[in-house]
This record gives structure tokens, C-alpha cells and sequence, in this order.
């Protein structure tokens, strides 16, 4: 409840993984989210989200860290998961979750 909060922007400038296109080249459309989730894991806030282009055969999951669950996130420069290329289309939105271990896993559709 209460007003709306943007949590991180995606910065395709910055990070070319974050743009549309097949080789992620498309300069011209504005990148979005898709999936977004906040995982905590010692004391920190994990915001994971699938960037631009699950249509294209490359594709990536990005996270940014924070201190509470709603930021401030700070960028973190390389995809939490990525797919370069090949036959099958993009990696999907991808989740961490932590098994009855306590060990932590990164799951990625196929």
C-alpha cells in the first residue's frame, strides 16, 4: 500500500545486456523489467528481475543490491544469468531460491 516507488531503472547506456535486440543493439526502444523479485540474504536485499527481449535468443537476469526492500539499489555491472545466442530463445526470468540445505540456487527456465 501507499504511493508508487521506483526501485532501480534499467541503464542500457551503461549496461549493453540491458537492451532489446537480437545482439542487443536496439538503442531506440526503452528497456523494462519483466519478473521482478526481492530475495534477502545476510542482512542485504537482492532485487532480481529479467532485462528487455525474451523474444530474442540473448537474453539476461540482472540483480541490484540494496539495504532495505526498497533501496536504495546499487547496479551490480554483470547479469546474475545470461544467454548468448543459439537456437532456443532467451533464458527466461530466472529465481533464486534457497533449498532445505540452506543452500542458495539460481533456477533458470529452459
Amino acid at each position: 500500500m501507499g504511493t508508487r516507488k521506483e526501485m532501480y531503472l534499467l541503464e542500457p547506456d551503461r549496461f549493453v545486456w540491458q537492451r532489446f535486440g537480437e545482439h542487443m543493439d536496439n538503442t531506440f526502444l526503452d528497456p523494462f523489467m519483466e519478473g521482478a523479485h526481492v530475495t534477502k540474504h545476510n542482512g542485504k536485499y537482492y532485487l532480481q528481475y529479467g532485462a528487455p527481449g525474451t523474444e530474442f535468443s540473448g537474453y539476461a537476469d540482472g540483480v541490484v543490491v540494496g539495504p532495505t526492500p526498497l533501496g536504495p539499489f546499487a547496479a551490480q555491472s554483470d547479469p546474475l544469468s545470461t544467454k548468448l545466442g543459439g537456437f532456443a530463445r532467451g533464458a527466461g526470468h530466472g529465481s533464486t531460491v534457497q533449498d532445505n540445505n540452506k543452500n542458495y540456487w539460481h533456477s533458470v527456465p529452459s
